[in-house]
Parts: structure tokens; C-alpha cells; sequence
């Protein structure tokens, strides 16, 4: 039996971080929900958590779809 997570929204801003950083192009919030079994409401507010750090990006190319944002790359280039 898998470990219960001690908090869903770290653990599901981890996984749809992950998701992003492995799509070969920007995904909508359904996809996301879909792809990451996270329920779409928690999808939605984690998503507007990770929009406000700049942590992912809402994509111009592809209608309401999101991409890793920049500050994901200033974070990776200070180590």
C-alpha cells in the first residue's frame, strides 16, 4: 500500500510540474486533471497557485494551456 501524501496540494503541484516539464508541448487544465489524476477543482487552484509564483505560464500559442513558466529556469540556474 502506497503511502498516504502528508500534503496533497505540494504533492500535486510536484506532479503537474513534473507533467510540464516532460510535455513535448504546452496542455490545457483537462489534460493536466486527466494526465496527473488530480480532480479538476484542485487542478484549477493549484494552477493559479503556480501561475501567481511564475512557476508555470498560461501558453499564447495554444488557447488556456500551460507551460513551465521562467522562473522555474532562474530557480534551476542558481544552483
Amino acid at each position: 500500500m502506497p503511502a498516504r501524501p502528508t500534503a496533497p496540494a505540494v504533492d500535486g503541484s510536484i506532479a503537474i510540474l513534473q507533467l510540464l516539464v516532460n510535455a513535448s508541448y504546452p496542455l490545457t487544465q483537462a489534460e493536466i486533471s486527466a494526465q496527473t489524476g488530480i480532480p479538476v477543482a484542485s487542478c484549477y487552484r493549484i494552477l493559479g497557485s503556480l501561475l501567481q509564483a511564475q512557476l508555470v505560464v498560461m501558453d499564447p500559442g495554444r488557447k488556456k494551456s500551460y507551460a513551465i513558466g521562467s522562473r522555474i529556469f532562474q530557480m534551476a540556474s542558481s544552483i
